[in-house]
């Protein structure tokens, strides 16, 4: 069995890992992305009782945003890996965002980002059953688990 102390020391390995590679999260996704990053963060702050977690994951967030933002703006998605989409990456961060709301014994209220991701993710839903597609990273499945998880908590 493994004893606290070592558990205490794979936890601090990782958030230091995180904080040492910050510049490799550059996408807004759970996956390899901030969303990825700051969820680690709100867990760190359950697991040290710290509050100052609680403010490196909404800056995290508020990243993940600016990211979005920016990819809105110039109209183009560029992957990271073959078959990524911005369903796939929209869905990740709004999984994040739901689970950062209902899981933590903390005061947040998303639904404004949630209405601009319904819209989006359900036209991109839409078009992805029209096409057949129905693969996970860019097909309609990416977006379908957001709107389960969604489905879930509300």
């Amino acid at each position: 069995m493994i004893k606290k102390a070592e558990i205490d020391v794979i936890v601090d390995d990782i958030r230091l890992e995180i904080e040492r590679n910050n510049s490799v999260f550059t996408d807004a996704s759970i996956e390899y992305g901030k969303m990825g990053a700051a969820l680690y963060y709100f867990y760190c702050q359950k697991y040290y009782n710290n509050q100052s977690f609680v403010k490196r994951g909404e800056l995290l967030i508020e990243e993940s945003i600016t990211i979005l933002s920016e990819t809105s703006k110039k109209n183009e998605y560029i992957p990271k890996y073959k078959g990524d989409s911005v369903s796939q990456s929209l869905s990740s961060f709004g999984k994040g965002l739901l689970f950062i709301q209902n899981r933590f014994e903390l005061e947040y209220d998303f639904s404004e980002y949630y209405s601009m991701l319904n819209e989006v993710l359900y036209e991109s839903t839409r078009q992805a059953i029209n096409r057949n597609d129905y693969d996970y990273f860019s097909g309609c499945l990416s977006s379908g688990f957001y709107f389960l998880n969604q489905y879930y908590y509300n």
